[in-house]
């Protein structure tokens, strides 16, 4: 089963959970946008993800073919282990 893959606007976020996918990309293409915040605001239509791979659009074009999110879910990691009950 292959994970499914969405295209997403990304402005700012904990740099520590998107850092190590995003310098992979991105240090090829733009360096110097590694290292920096951001925050994943929706899904960007298919389409316009594809045109911007081939050349660069206008935010407000994005904006447009962006999905927002309807709620925000913060999320964290339970290293497990024994707890009292509760």
């Amino acid at each position: 089963m292959n994970p499914r893959k969405f295209a997403l606007l990304i402005h700012i976020a904990h740099q520590n959970e998107l850092e190590a996918e995003l310098a992979i990309v991105f240090s090829s293409r733009a360096p110097g946008l590694v290292g920096n915040p951001y925050l994943i605001l929706g899904t960007v239509e298919l389409k316009a993800w594809r045109q911007g791979l081939q050349r660069s659009l206008s935010l407000e074009y994005i904006r447009e073919r962006t999905a927002e999110f309807k709620r925000y879910i913060k999320l964290s990691v339970d290293p497990g282990g024994w707890k009292p009950n509760r």
